[in-house]
């Protein structure tokens, strides 16, 4: 009788320490218990046919939501915390269809997607060259669709081993950093502001006169 009492004794006190072991921290609470902030996403009818799924961003492009779902409408919700801004994202097949943004508002913030469109970044065309009497280079292009910055590549002796010397919202470029009887290779890319770019212009090469 003895053994038994110091059996469920221990077994009182092993109950006791695992359950002071799990108490929950309420200081400093889980995104599960932090307030939530609800969505209502709305997509067109046609994708509605299919499985798709909607991804949500912080404004630092942090995935903080994911699910595959199948209906017109979803209704999610968010912690709080995260942001205050959100980029809303549907895919189907694994391809970008539909996109909305929204700021948060109190109790629900709605997002009406719309159909992706990708931005095309057209690579500049007529880059040319002139090589001044002081041996300068002015380099100079077309302009490009969506673009509002351009980057000016270099090279030097071969076309090979691209750096970048400079870049404008302009549609020209001057560059003042080449030797007398040196040969460079310039090339442009365009750029929208926003990260996407264009593929490099063709590249032109450009002889500066030896010193007499």
């Amino acid at each position: 009788m003895g053994k038994l009492r110091t059996g469920v004794y221990c077994c009182v006190l092993l109950s006791l320490s695992l359950f002071m072991q799990c108490k929950v921290d309420s200081s400093n609470p889980s995104s599960f218990q932090n307030d939530q902030t609800k969505i209502a996403v709305t997509v067109p009818d046609d994708i509605t046919a299919e499985l798709y799924c909607i991804s949500v961003f912080d404004s630092t492009d942090t995935s903080i939501y994911f699910e595959n779902v199948k209906s017109r409408t979803v209704q999610i919700s968010v912690p709080s915390n995260i942001a205050s801004h959100l980029v809303v994202n549907a895919y189907s097949n694994n391809t970008l269809v539909y996109t909305g943004t929204a700021d948060i508002q109190a109790g629900q913030t709605d997002v009406a997607l719309v159909r992706f469109v990708e931005v095309v970044i057209e690579t500049p065309e007529s880059v040319s060259s002139e090589v001044t009497s002081d041996n300068m280079v002015i380099l100079s292009w077309s302009a490009s669709s969506n673009a509002t910055f351009y980057y000016v590549q270099k090279a030097t002796d071969v076309p090979e081993n691209w750096f970048e010397v400079g870049g404008t919202s302009d549609l020209g470029y001057v560059d003042t950093e080449v030797a007398a009887g040196g040969t460079y290779y310039y090339r442009i890319i365009a750029d929208d502001g926003n990260g996407k770019q264009s593929e490099p212009t063709d590249y032109v090469e450009v002889v500066i006169p030896a010193a007499e």
